[in-house]
């Protein structure tokens, strides 16, 4: 027997809008309190207007990737050491209880039901999406975009990949092997931000993060659309992926600047 499916109402689908727009403020706001975790991007106001919902944050003096091209990498000084390890552990922070979802969100706007949701992913982790701002302390730098974030039980924890669009450069070689993603992928993409921050900081953007960057495009196996990312995937005698290993560059890199 043929499935019939009807077209929903305009009002139907306003509120399905609504819906979600409801469930992602009450995620923004459970989840960028600054007394839990000043790392986070703060919710400010919501509006709608014309027929759209709209979010409202504090102005960034910018995002992550352009402080890396508008700053001189700094002295190799122990205060601005401290300073990255800083940021580091605030964002690695921040991520863990994103992950572990320690602000209360209690239900997934993907399920027809709405059981409690016990674990999340960012799922576009990238310098574009770490914001930096001037602050009478200096500079913080603030996880944002919350676009891609899911949250779900730990009983459905790995995902299908096709729901997840994020980065090429940063993504994670589950993608192109196409298995579930986890947490873990956010976490892969966070290393990958944090190696090119360490690379910023021993040789400066054009000696560090803008060549490190042609240097993974210049060692990547896809014979057309070579990209930058950090992997590179292992084919069999068949043409099957089997798995994936890190680009020379990445590791010479990671010895590199572990070295400094």
């Amino acid at each position: 027997m043929k499935k019939l499916i009807y077209p929903r109402s305009k009002d139907t689908c306003q509120d399905e809008e609504k819906r979600l727009f409801d469930f992602e403020v009450d995620a923004l706001k459970r989840f960028t309190n600054e007394a839990k975790n000043k790392h986070l991007i703060k919710l400010l106001a919501t509006y709608y207007h014309q027929g759209h919902y709209n979010l409202i944050f504090p102005w960034a003096d910018g995002n992550l990737r352009e402080y890396w091209d508008g700053t001189e990498a700094p002295e190799h000084t122990y205060q601005n050491l401290l300073w990255i390890a800083d940021q580091v552990a605030g964002l690695t922070e921040a991520l863990k209880m994103l992950h572990n979802n320690e602000f209360g969100v209690n239900y997934d706007p993907d399920s027809l039901s709405t059981p409690p949701a016990e674990t999340a992913r960012h799922g576009d982790i990238k310098p574009a999406n770490i914001l930096f701002f001037k602050t009478k302390d200096g500079i913080v730098l603030k996880l944002s975009d919350f676009g891609l974030t899911r949250f779900h039980r730990k009983v459905s924890e790995i995902r299908m990949y096709e729901k997840l669009v994020g980065s090429r450069t940063y993504r994670a070689p589950e993608i192109d092997l196409k298995r579930g993603v986890s947490r873990m992928y956010d976490m892969w993409a966070l290393g990958c931000v944090f190696l090119e921050f360490l690379s910023w900081y021993v040789y400066g953007c054009e000696d560090g993060v803008e060549q490190f960057s042609v240097q993974r495009v210049k060692e990547d196996y896809q014979k057309t659309m070579k990209q930058d990312s950090f992997f590179n995937v292992a084919v069999n005698d068949a043409g099957a992926k089997f798995g994936a290993f890190l680009k020379p560059c990445v590791i010479s890199v990671s010895v590199s600047v572990d070295s400094k």
